[in-house]
């Protein structure tokens, strides 16, 4: 207790000065000091708008752990990342480097989007009055422009999702087909299962199967009466449409499956619907 005290007390004081009093140690630029007129030095060790490829970044312990916690995380996850990120820095700046895409005119790490005269995209330029898509408005206005990382983040997601489902079929297709023999069968899930959670959850009962049930129902429902009741221009059968193929075991089988188990034994969290915009630093 009281050494977790005095790391307590330590870890409060430390706090203030990476993040109030001297916030150069948050973001510690000390190689864009050398040269702070040379544009591309900036874009490849500058951590603001960079990538951020400093031996000695920051000092700060949120800054280290923006990306996942080294000491939560299995260390073979934050090798792959490691790894990963020389294998892409590259890729990433040459993309850059080159005007490809017209990525040189932005920020060389970026998650925003911007239109042709450098600012921010203004999306009520390209929408009406009943926030469809206005094409007349669109080309009137400007095209979205991504910066290289931010093109980089939303490509490299369709070949993450497709290496997570081929992974999982590779190594786990075995525990996927055993949860299906079981909920065909109606045995309970901690039948085959011996792991400690599955022991230590045999102390509680089960949910019943018609209690998940009546949650799709419901929000299947409300999530109707929503559409309908708001001016979305969409059918509540669209709802009805989704719930249904979300609770499909077609998607949960190659989908949802294989972004957990890879979430679950590697702690770095996959969204199911867009890449999260802490992949990606803005300026």
């Amino acid at each position: 207790m009281r050494w977790f005290l005095y790391c307590f007390g330590a870890m409060f004081v430390y706090f203030w000065f990476p993040n109030y009093i001297v916030q150069a140690m948050s973001y510690f630029n000390w190689m864009t000091w050398i040269a702070p007129d040379n544009v591309i030095l900036a874009a490849v060790t500058g951590s603001v708008g960079g990538l951020g490829l400093n031996p000695i970044p920051t000092f700060d312990w949120n800054q280290l752990t923006v990306g996942g916690d080294p000491l939560v995380n299995p260390f073979y996850s934050t090798l792959n990342g490691f790894l990963g990120m020389f294998i892409t820095a590259p890729i990433l700046f040459a993309l850059w480097y080159t005007n490809t895409w017209n990525t040189a005119y932005l920020s060389i790490n970026d998650n925003h989007v911007w239109d042709n005269t450098g600012q921010r995209y203004q999306v009520l330029k390209v929408v009406n009055n009943d926030t469809m898509f206005d094409e007349a408005g669109y080309k009137a206005y400007s095209p979205a422009y991504l910066a290289a990382g931010n093109l980089l983040v939303y490509g490299m997601f369709f070949a993450v999702y497709t290496a997570t489902i081929t992974h999982t079929v590779l190594y786990h297709r075995r525990e996927i087909v055993a949860g299906f023999k079981n909920l065909i069968s109606s045995r309970s899930a901690f039948a085959n299962s011996k792991d400690v959670h599955t022991r230590l959850m045999r102390n509680y009962r089960e949910v019943p199967e018609y209690a998940y049930f009546g949650v799709l129902v419901a929000s299947i429902a409300l999530g109707a009466a929503g559409v309908g009741a708001f001016p979305t221009h969409t059918s509540p059968a669209v709802v009805l449409y989704g719930g249904m193929y979300l609770s499909l075991p077609v998607y949960h089988s190659l989908v949802h499956q294989p972004v957990q188990f890879s979430s679950l034994r590697s702690s770095v969290f996959l969204a199911a619907s867009s890449c999260p915009l802490r992949t990606s630093r803005s300026p």
